[in-house]
């Protein structure tokens, strides 16, 4: 969970989620795309399309309150929960609410959710991107159904795709094919090239964990994937399928899903590219992938 501090000029980062758009799917799919990511990177929302199976019950969104090196903890009052409120005919109608509060309206008109919200100084809001000395803005979404799923009999999984390329040319995937290289530009950049997930299952009697040491992010508690890895050779892979999470055995009632910045695959990326002019601006990019459910 460290990024060098010494490397001052380091690409800067921010993101942000955007609506989601539901329809129903006849099994498990659907696909989500809400991160923006820059330079000193603004927050230009994306739009995140989810289809959910039948028994989908809500997704409830949580900021953290802390994020260090040591832990993160997030807030038991979710930034913004999205639930089904009615079947017309097969289709699903959402609402959404924001801060816990008891006042829905319809989703399509939901604000976006800023993954890295500014910071209040004296008063006045600061842009708080990623950065070496401000690295960690994780973002807890919880998944939740209206009954427990038994994976033992139809397995749970959430796998994420995209069809984009990587930005470093020559880069392989895990089975060593050749990866599409991505280009560089002002806007629009792969934000899967940048991410990565820790996840996690709960039974019907489990309560949702809200906090996580270092120890236990990286510990066999949580499953963690990312599209972009560094591999034992100090060499980035990219693979344009993962798994965010899987179980065959357990009762799943919800599932939660850490996303937050892959701060090694960014440095290789950075160090890579350094000497692009573009690096010296502000940049951005849109989520490129789809999560099926």
């Amino acid at each position: 969970m460290r990024i060098s501090t010494k490397k001052k000029n380091i690409l800067k980062i921010a993101a942000a989620t955007s609506m989601v758009i539901f329809c129903l799917a006849s099994a498990f799919a659907g696909s989500i795309a809400w991160f923006n990511i820059n330079s000193r990177i603004d927050n230009n929302a994306n739009d995140m399309s989810i289809r959910v199976v039948s028994d989908f019950k809500s997704i409830n969104v949580y900021r953290s309150t802390t994020a260090n090196v040591n832990e993160y903890v997030f807030s038991t009052t979710p930034a913004q929960t999205i639930e089904i409120e009615r079947w017309d005919g097969a289709t699903p109608v959402f609402r959404s609410s924001v801060d816990g509060g008891a006042n829905w309206s319809a989703y399509s008109t939901a604000p976006a959710i800023n993954m890295n919200p500014d910071l209040s100084i004296d008063d006045q809001s600061v842009p708080d991107p990623f950065s070496p000395l401000s690295p960690y803005h994780p973002l807890l979404f919880v998944v939740e159904y209206e009954k427990v799923r038994d994976a033992s009999s139809q397995a749970v999984e959430i796998r994420a795709q995209t069809n984009s390329g990587f930005l470093i040319e020559g880069t392989k995937s895990s089975s060593g094919t050749p990866v599409g290289t991505a280009t560089l530009k002002q806007s629009g950049n792969p934000m899967s090239n940048f991410i990565m997930t820790y996840a996690q299952g709960y039974g019907s009697d489990d309560d949702v964990q809200f906090s996580y040491t270092a120890d236990y992010l990286s510990g066999s508690n949580m499953q963690k994937n990312s599209f972009a890895k560094i591999n034992g050779n100090g060499e980035a892979q990219f693979d344009d399928e993962m798994s965010v999470f899987q179980s065959t055995t357990e009762q799943i009632k919800k599932i939660g899903v850490i996303f937050e910045y892959n701060f090694d695959v960014i440095e290789y990326i950075y160090y890579k590219l350094l000497g692009n002019a573009l690096l010296d601006n502000v940049i951005s990019a849109t989520c490129d992938w789809s999560l099926m459910i």
